[in-house]
């Protein structure tokens, strides 16, 4: 019996400390990277709390209070991923308008290294999205996804070889295009107004920011500073707008929420899933990197996380409808 109580005890204070650590807003690569896996800490939390609750001899003071406190931290990782169970209420709701515009959008990670393009490219073929961003582009994935010509009238291609290129499709026209670095110069995102009929333009911005990791940035310092300026101009320009790519943070971390805050963009996921597409290779650690925000004009048709490509990441497609109503709130043009 000891010896099953030691592992529960032990379960129990390797889940407590990174719940405690998330909660200081520090931006050390290693604090950051404690607001990813909430879903597996939760299972783990509740392994050990009824494996102490079996275990426990007399119940004595130290393991009912290290019960209590696993408990105390698994309810506080509940509270973070909460808004993207099923059953909550959509942040977004269904578009149900049958006449409306509408337009479809997938975003693809492809992973540098892998040379599996034809998988992306049959998707890509078979979905149709009316705009299609691929991010970790470097040349050899340009010429790959130069096949695509045919299908999107309107591009920009950004290849760079060091994991932070990307590629941008559109079936519809694509006004004031630019390519900024908002925090270091070899890393880009792609700017554009989106031009789906005479009577509708939304902006349109594309961003791959720097994670916190060893062998790429020491803190989460790049990363959340280009999301805040972002969100920040978002917010001074009274017009809608669309935030996609793998933004190399999870959906339900403070510096997302605090994204979603400033800019007032919803998340489509928030009551209907997690839809992880990171990692693709491993099924247990998974969690949600690549995103689409959005104004609140815009409803979903659907959301998609699609099949395995080849890459570290699953593309997500997103079915998008205009509300005619709320349209009328936004200058378009």
């Amino acid at each position: 019996m000891t010896f099953f109580l030691i592992i529960f005890q032990t379960i129990a204070i390797l889940t407590i400390i990174p719940t405690a650590l998330a909660l200081f807003y520090k931006k050390s690569w290693w604090i950051r990277v404690c607001d990813f896996p909430r879903l597996q800490i939760i299972l783990f939390q509740a392994i050990a709390i009824i494996g102490l609750l079996i275990f426990m001899q007399d119940y004595d003071i130290a393991n009912i209070i290290l019960t209590a406190i696993t408990f105390f931290a698994m309810i506080t990782q509940i509270i973070y991923i909460f808004p993207y169970l099923a059953f909550v209420n959509k942040d977004i709701p269904d578009y149900n308008n049958k006449d409306g515009l509408r337009f479809s959008i997938m975003v693809s990670n492809v992973l540098m290294k892998n040379h599996k393009s034809e998988k992306l490219i049959e998707l890509v073929r078979h979905y149709q999205p009316s705009i299609f961003l691929a991010v970790e582009t470097d040349h050899w994935w340009k010429e790959q996804l130069d096949v695509l010509d045919e299908h999107y009238t309107f591009k920009k291609k950004v290849p760079i070889d060091n994991t932070y290129g990307m590629l941008l499709f559109s079936k519809y026209p694509l006004t004031n295009l630019s390519v900024e670095y908002i925090i270091k110069e070899d890393i880009p995102s792609i700017h554009a107004d989106v031009v789906l009929d005479e009577s509708f333009v939304f902006k349109l911005r594309c961003v791959h920011p720097e994670p916190p990791a060893p062998s790429e940035a020491d803190t989460s310092r790049p990363r959340d500073r280009e999301l805040v300026l972002l969100a920040k101009k978002i917010k001074q320009n009274p017009a809608p707008y669309i935030v996609i790519g793998d933004l190399n943070d999870v959906a339900w971390s403070d510096s997302s929420y605090k994204f979603e805050r400033i800019s007032e963009l919803k998340d489509p996921r928030k009551g209907r899933g997690f839809f992880n597409t990171f990692n693709a290779k491993i099924p247990f650690f998974r969690w949600a990197l690549d995103h689409v925000f959005m104004s609140e004009l815009f409803e979903v048709i659907a959301l998609k996380r699609l099949p395995f490509v080849g890459s570290d990441h699953f593309p997500i497609y997103l079915e998008i409808g205009v509300n005619p109503e709320k349209k009328k709130d936004f200058n378009l043009v």
